[in-house]
């Protein structure tokens, strides 16, 4: 810390001393004029210190790379330490219009070890429904709604199969009942006047007396 406050200083000195054609500054550095301006000159600085990251731009000064690491656990008991990524945040003033955000210069997702039951990446913000838990967590939605939305698929895919299901029993008898009407106009017993006419066999009706 004191190595980057005394070149942090010696920066901001030099700063005032080249930017100054008049070197009214220096004349007398104790001035209240001289002090503003190196405060000013101080305030937009901002370099890589030794102990990190300086500013003063109203933020955490301080800061340097984050290194993103995963401490596992081996079945002998033995931690090793692996390194996922590295993050760079961004250091600017707060009252920017469009502030800027930090991002990863490294990140390897695939090192990760999930300490999950088959090793795979659990969920997120998982939702417990029992059977229907996977289903409302993809979809981002309460169980309760997942439930109706399951609900009104089920009957959907049901009366489906139930409209598929009756047509074709609907055109197998229609086949059917086509295939007997061809064989019985084969056959010659069934013509246009078959169905008002008499056999030759049978006796008509006004002839019939019944003997009591």
């Amino acid at each position: 810390y004191v190595y980057d406050a005394v070149w942090l200083y010696a920066y901001a000195l030099d700063t005032l001393v080249r930017n100054q054609s008049d070197k009214s500054y220096i004349q007398n550095l104790h001035s209240e004029r001289t002090v503003r301006e190196f405060v000013n000159v101080i305030k937009n600085t901002s370099f890589s210190g030794v102990s990190g990251w300086i500013n003063f731009n109203e933020q955490p000064s301080r800061l340097s790379n984050v290194r993103v690491v995963q401490w596992v656990k081996t079945a002998d008991n033995r931690i090793f330490e692996n390194e996922i990524g590295v993050y760079l945040p961004v250091y600017q003033r707060k009252e920017l219009k469009t502030p800027k955000k930090g991002k990863m210069r490294e990140w390897n997702e695939q090192l990760i070890k999930w300490q999950t039951v088959d090793g795979s990446k659990p969920l997120d913000d998982p939702k417990e429904c029992g059977m229907l838990s996977t289903f409302a967590t993809k979809l981002d939605i309460e169980c309760q709604l997942a439930i109706t939305v399951v609900f009104i698929i089920g009957f959907a895919i049901l009366l489906f199969i139930i409209t598929v299901v009756f047509l074709v029993v609907r055109r197998r008898y229609l086949i059917k009942m086509k295939v007997t009407e061809d064989r019985m106009r084969a056959l010659g017993l069934l013509t246009p006047m078959s169905v008002l006419t008499l056999d030759d066999w049978e006796i008509p009706r006004d002839r019939v007396v019944i003997n009591r």
